[in-house]
C-alpha cells in the first residue's frame, strides 16, 4: 500500500508544469507570507519600474521552488529503493519508511491540492528532513548535509507563519525517529516497518527507550530579509538582479 501510495503522489508532481505553475505559486507565497513583497517594496529603487522588477524576481522564486518541488520523486524514489533493498539495516529501511508515510498523508499540514503546487511545499521539506538524516549515515556523493539543511529555511521562509513551528516539530520528529530505530532490536525494527508498509495511512512513531535523549536535531527558519533581499546560505533573491536558488540562476530579462 505505501509504495501505491508513493507512486500516485510522484505522478501528480511530475505533472505539475513549472512554467505554467510559477504564477499560481508566485500568489500562494504572497497570499501566506505577504511581507516578502512589502519588504521588498520598501527597498527598492522609486526610480525604476518596481512593480515589474518585483514581479520578475518573485517569479523566480516561485520557479526555484517548484524545482524543488519537482525532486520530490527522485528523493522518495531513493526511499523506496532503500526500503525494498532487505541488505539495508532494518532501522534505516523503517525510518525511510515513516518518512514516505508523511508524504502519501492526505490530510497533513497544507493541503496538497492548493494551487500552483503550493500544497507539496511541507511535503517536500519533510522528504528534506529524511534526505539530511540519510545523508548522515550514508553521504552521497554531490550531496552535502550542511547545503542540504539549508533547503530546510527556504521552505520555511514561503510557508504561513502559522504553520512553521508545527514543521519544526515534524522536522525534529524525523530526526528521533532515525535515531530511535537505530537503538532498537533489529527484530522491533522490521515489524515496525512492515506494519508502515501495509498501513501508511495508520503509521505511528516508535516509542524511545526509557532514558532516551535526542542529540542535536536541525532548526528552519533561519533565512532572513535584508534590504529587500532574501539571503539564506547559498540562496539569494535580489530585486533587479540575479536570483542565486539552490545552485540556479535566474536573471530577469
Amino acid at each position: 500500500m505505501l509504495f501505491k501510495l508513493v507512486n500516485e503522489v510522484c505522478s501528480r508532481i511530475e505533472d505539475l508544469d513549472t512554467e505554467i505553475e510559477a504564477p499560481q505559486m508566485f500568489d500562494q507565497i504572497n497570499e501566506a507570507r505577504p511581507e516578502i513583497l512589502q519588504n521588498m517594496r520598501q527597498a527598492g529603487d522609486p526610480g525604476v519600474d518596481q512593480e515589474a522588477t518585483l514581479r520578475l524576481v518573485t517569479l523566480a522564486l516561485a520557479t526555484g521552488v517548484l524545482v524543488q518541488i519537482k525532486e520530490t520523486p527522485a528523493i522518495a524514489g531513493l526511499f523506496v529503493q532503500k526500503v525494498k533493498d532487505n541488505r539495508a539495516p532494518a532501522a534505516l529501511r523503517c525510518a525511510l519508511a515513516s518518512v514516505l508515510a508523511y508524504l502519501v498523508q492526505p490530510h497533513d499540514l497544507v493541503p496538497d491540492d492548493l494551487p500552483g503546487g503550493y500544497g507539496f511545499i511541507d511535503d517536500r521539506a519533510i522528504l528534506q528532513a529524511g534526505l539530511i538524516e540519510y545523508l548522515k549515515l550514508y553521504p552521497v556523493h554531490g550531496l552535502a548535509v550542511d547545503t542540504e539543511a539549508s533547503r530546510l529555511n527556504l521552505f520555511a521562509s514561503i510557508l504561513p507563519l502559522a504553520i512553521v513551528p508545527t514543521v519544526q516539530l515534524a522536522v525534529r520528529g524525523i530526526s528521533t525517529v532515525f535515531q530511535i530505530l537505530n537503538a532498537l532490536p533489529p527484530q522491533t525494527a522490521e515489524l515496525t516497518l512492515q506494519q508502515i508498509i501495509a498501513n501508511p495511512l495508520q503509521a505511528a512513531a516508535p516509542a524511545a527507550a526509557p532514558g532516551f535523549a535526542p542529540s542535536a536535531i536541525p532548526q528552519v527558519g533561519g533565512g532572513h530579509w535584508s534590504n529587500g533581499g532574501y539571503f539564506e546560505d547559498g540562496n539569494v533573491v535580489i530585486p533587479g538582479g540575479p536570483s542565486l536558488i539552490d545552485g540556479q540562476l535566474f536573471i530577469p530579462q
